[in-house]
């Protein structure tokens, strides 16, 4: 298998696993991510953001638990609706996250990233917020106890 070949199998691989975590739970898909990632991943937003940079791939993992775990005590009803493509070595994740928050408002909001996958492994995650999407979504982990 040639190494082009290889990194789309890998890719597809982890394209798969991931979601099979989004079918099965919100939780169920933190854990997956969390397995997935390499020991020392690259954060990057499209706009560059302050907190782009080098990131410990398992204090990561332990974020995204904290983030779903916030996401299910602020939202009543939390889900999480995940289409997963692969597209070379990257991993295309367009991610709505529904639920309805304590005051009644309804929360339907969509996040696009995009995960580099090296050996099986995560090793960059890319971020195209929304900024609409990004602040109901902060207020929403805010009220949930989210802290970082």
């Amino acid at each position: 298998m040639t190494n082009a070949k290889q990194t789309e199998s890998s890719a597809q691989q982890v394209a798969d696993a991931i979601a099979a975590g989004y079918r099965e739970s919100p939780v169920r898909s933190a854990e997956v991510l969390a397995a997935l990632l390499a020991d020392t991943i690259e954060i990057v937003h499209e706009p560059r953001m302050p907190e782009d940079g080098f990131r410990d791939g398992a204090a990561m993992g332990a974020m995204r638990m904290r983030e779903v775990m916030a996401f299910q005590k602020a939202l009543r009803g939390f889900q999480q609706k995940a289409s997963v493509n692969v597209d070379g070595d990257y991993v295309s994740i367009l991610l709505t996250i529904n639920g309805q928050r304590a005051n009644g408002d309804s929360v339907s909001e969509t996040v696009t990233s995009r995960f580099r996958i090296a050996n099986g492994k995560i090793v960059q995650m890319i971020a195209t917020p929304n900024s609409a999407s990004f602040a109901v979504l902060g207020s929403v982990l805010q009220e949930g106890g989210f802290t970082g």
